[in-house]
């Protein structure tokens, strides 16, 4: 992850099925959705919160074999690639690509 998204910050990892990657900007949510054109379902952390607090980050869970995350790691830069460098949660111009 730190070679193709060098720019988000996994935090340690304490245990579970999952880590979360904070984004430098935007909003996990229509980072989420990018990422589903690209076959990978991923979730933004607004998915597990009662507010959007956390909408800058996401959640990745590390359950698959290690082909199939450094295939889901391209396939996220893929998608991170195409959202707009300016983007945050309250742009008009992401939602106008969801």
């Amino acid at each position: 992850m730190a070679e193709q998204l060098p720019d988000w910050h996994l935090g340690p990892i304490r245990g579970g099925l999952v880590g979360w990657a904070q984004l430098p900007f935007g909003s996990a949510s229509h980072v989420a959705l990018l990422a589903a054109r690209h076959g990978l379902a991923v979730a933004g952390g607004r998915a597990f919160s009662t507010s959007a607090e956390f909408d800058d980050h996401i959640r990745l869970p590390f359950t698959a074999p290690e082909a199939a995350l450094r295939e889901a790691v391209t396939r996220l830069a893929r998608a991170w690639s195409e959202l707009p460098r300016s983007a945050t949660t309250d742009d008009p111009g992401v939602a106008a690509i969801v």
